[in-house]
């Protein structure tokens, strides 16, 4: 399950900080800035940062290592929206 979001950067995001690089995000094209880590990504096109999964090329990451976690052109992030059910 994604998060159903539309990818659309916040209307906070500064395009000055940098050169913007193509990675995907649940399979959709998206951009990263050069530099940027996972935890910054998810704000910057206010993706939720609770109740979810992320793996980066299909890797998890933890959310302990989601500030530390950079991103590198042509990145595939998946994020996955946990639900409880039976």
């Amino acid at each position: 399950m994604t998060t159903g979001k539309s990818l659309t950067e916040s209307k906070d995001a500064d395009e000055s900080q940098g050169l913007e690089l193509p990675i995907t995000i649940n399979g959709e094209p998206a951009k990263i800035l050069d530099g940027e880590v996972l935890d910054q990504l998810l704000t910057r096109y206010n993706l939720p940062s609770k109740g979810v999964a992320v793996a980066v090329d299909g890797e998890l990451v933890l959310r302990s290592q989601w500030s530390t976690t950079w991103l590198s052109p042509g990145s595939s992030v998946e994020i996955v929206t946990i639900v409880q059910g039976g």
